[in-house]
């Protein structure tokens, strides 16, 4: 019995998901690339900064927040005017 294919890069999309919610006031569903990617985007200091070294740190992936962010369009942190943390539908 041996490791799953893909199973390390499930685990490492869990922990990313494990630290959005950690972080606080996040979408337990989004990843915190994701969230430094739209957090940028609005203008949130913290993720400006988190997403250049997030950025750095996947060197082989270029934009690696904003692929993250567009990945799965569903979740949002910033931008919700309805409050239910769930992204419009962009028409």
């Amino acid at each position: 019995m041996g490791i799953e294919k893909g199973s390390f890069v499930y685990r490492l999309g869990a922990f990313d998901q494990f630290v959005n919610s950690l972080i606080g006031k996040g979408s337990r569903d989004q990843t915190f690339s994701a969230r430094c990617y739209e957090g940028r985007t609005y203008g949130v200091k913290w993720c400006i900064i988190a997403e250049k070294i997030l950025n750095f740190m996947f060197f082989w992936e270029p934009h690696h927040c904003e692929v993250s962010f567009f990945t799965d369009p569903t979740e949002w942190t910033y931008g919700n005017k309805d409050g239910d943390g769930v992204r419009n539908k962009q028409d």
